[in-house]
């Protein structure tokens, strides 16, 4: 039940118009947690029943500085084709290095230039879940070596429409993930 103030008193008020839950606006969906892991695949089948997909980045620790990388599973398959894209800005100290690809068979998401492997931490957006929809993702992640902090912002594309998201996969560009957590949640829709 909701509180609502008024001009003299702090009243209960009982409400039925719905439960936190679904007044939320990102659903927890899935937990991975890393233990010297190859890739991290998130395949829960709650995935295609949202429109946008949002992952956090826990404390993510790889075992060698290398980039990351991630994969759609479309329509159940692991999709490596020719249709990704990226475009990158990647900062560590005071300097700053952009990039980007095309017809790529992954996006990178982190590590590109400057190769992190310590604390990944930071946000992804993903939209475009459903069929007939291109896919995107907007990420913000951070993380470090022994002697630096870098930060990277990176968006992608996917050029083609006809599948569904029903999966992700992160993955080291090579070694493993040795610890850390990434946490994927899927948009509630609203009024």
């Amino acid at each position: 039940m909701p509180l609502t103030l008024n001009s003299n008193s702090l009243a209960l008020v009982s409400s039925t118009s719905g439960s936190v839950e679904e007044k939320n606006p990102w659903k927890f969906i899935e937990k991975l947690t890393a233990s010297g892991d190859t890739t991290l695949d998130f395949t829960n089948s709650a995935i295609s029943n949202h429109k946008s997909l949002f992952i956090y980045f826990d404390g993510l620790d790889k075992s060698n500085q290398t980039n990351t990388i991630m994969n759609m599973y479309l329509d159940g398959s692991l999709n490596v084709n020719s249709y990704y894209s990226n475009s990158m800005l990647n900062m560590t100290g005071s300097n700053r290095n952009g990039s980007g690809s095309g017809s790529m068979t992954y996006w990178e998401i982190g590590g590109v230039n400057y190769t992190w492997y310590h604390n990944i931490t930071g946000g992804m957006y993903i939209s475009g879940v459903e069929s007939g929809s291109y896919k995107s993702f907007k990420s913000e992640l951070s993380g470090g070596t022994s002697n630096a902090t870098q930060n990277m912002s990176a968006a992608g594309f996917y050029n083609q429409t006809s599948s569904k998201i029903t999966g992700i996969q992160i993955r080291p560009a090579s070694g493993t993930f040795l610890s850390g957590a990434v946490h994927l949640y899927g948009l509630n829709e609203h009024d």
